[in-house]
C-alpha cells in the first residue's frame, strides 16, 4: 500500500509535510508485515470476530500467519500433482500467490529487532 493508505485519511492530514515526503520516499510497502489476508470464497465458511469493544463482525476473510506455522503430516498428499481431489477445494489467483510469495519473501529477508546490534 502507498504511504498514504496506510493510515486513516484524518491522521494522514496531520502528519507533518517533511513526514509525508519521508514516507512518500520509501514508496509503498506491506501492511501488517506478519500476516497476509484473502479474499472470502463462497466455498470456505463465515466466522465470526470479536474485537476488543466486544463488537461481533461476520467475515469470510483468512489470514496466514508467518508467526503462528504448523507442518501437517498427510500420507494421502505426496505432492500438489500427487493429492487426492477432494483436499483442495479453492486456489489462490496467481496475481494473489504472487503477492503472498512476495509478502513472505518480505517478511522472511528481514533483519529481526534482535539481530540489529549484531548487524552493524
Amino acid at each position: 500500500m502507498s504511504p498514504e493508505q496506510s493510515v486513516a485519511p484524518e491522521i494522514w492530514e496531520k502528519i507533518p509535510p517533511e513526514e509525508k515526503t519521508r514516507r512518500a520516499n520509501e514508496g509503498a510497502s506491506f501492511a501488517l508485515k506478519d500476516v497476509f489476508i484473502f479474499q472470502d470464497h463462497p466455498l470456505l465458511p463465515k466466522y465470526t470476530l470479536t474485537d476488543k469493544n466486544k463488537d461481533n463482525y461476520e467475515t469470510g476473510h483468512y489470514m496466514i500467519d508467518f508467526k503462528n506455522q504448523y507442518k501437517i503430516s498427510c500420507k494421502k498428499i505426496n505432492s500438489a500433482n500427487d493429492a487426492p481431489i477432494d483436499s483442495k477445494c479453492i486456489q489462490l489467483s496467481i496475481e494473489t500467490r504472487n503477492e503472498l510469495r512476495n509478502k513472505i519473501s518480505s517478511y522472511y529477508s528481514r533483519v529481526p529487532v534482535e539481530d540489529i546490534p549484531a548487524c552493524e
